[in-house]
């Protein structure tokens, strides 16, 4: 029996990603993520053409780390990130309140 078709819109597929040892399903999008030599992958995709490619990276910056998603964060996406370690979480925190404070200052400013 042939395998069932794939859905007409990109936007209906759906994208997994392993982070630590949970799979994770990527919320509308994802992105293939390019990778340099101080980068460490976190996380991969896990199915489709992308398979095996970086889903989440992290490198260290100053005192700090920076860890990028290649795709939108959920909430137990969020909490599984937050859940590295308690450096990483504080940082991750900030990061994620200066965030919503720059989108709220954008939606006011226009």
């Amino acid at each position: 029996m042939p395998p069932a078709p794939l859905p007409a819109s990109s936007a209906e597929r759906k994208y997994h990603f392993t982070f630590g040892n949970r799979e994770f399903e990527a919320a509308h999008l994802y992105e293939l993520l390019e990778v340099g030599p101080d980068t460490e992958v976190l996380g991969t995709w896990s199915d489709r053409f992308c398979a095996g490619q970086p889903a989440i990276t992290s490198r260290q910056v100053g005192q700090g780390r920076v860890v990028y998603v290649g795709t939108y964060l959920t909430p137990d996406l969020a909490e599984a990130i937050a859940d590295v370690g308690r450096a990483w979480r504080l940082c991750f925190l900030n990061c994620l309140m200066e965030w919503r404070c720059r989108s709220a200052r954008l939606r006011t400013d226009n």
